[in-house]
């Protein structure tokens, strides 16, 4: 996940995009009956200025996880 960087604040961790430091937004879209969730750049969804570039909801959470457990 080279485009995010996380920084925290007071109410938990706030994910950004690392290409445009805006914040990223969850998107759920369906196809085939089944409903896809995923993380994009809001610059991107809002304006197409930062490259398109998304990751699946189930990923970040695995990363976050793996990451919070290296550290406790």
């Amino acid at each position: 996940m080279p485009f995010l960087y996380s920084a925290l604040g007071n109410w938990g961790t706030v994910w950004k995009c690392g290409c445009c430091g805006m914040p990223i937004i969850r998107k759920t879209t369906k196809a085939g009956g089944k409903a896809y969730s995923y993380y994009i750049c809001a610059t991107n969804k809002a304006t197409k200025e930062c490259s398109p570039h998304s990751i699946a909801t189930d990923k970040l959470e695995s990363a976050v996880l793996e990451m919070l457990q290296k550290h406790i």
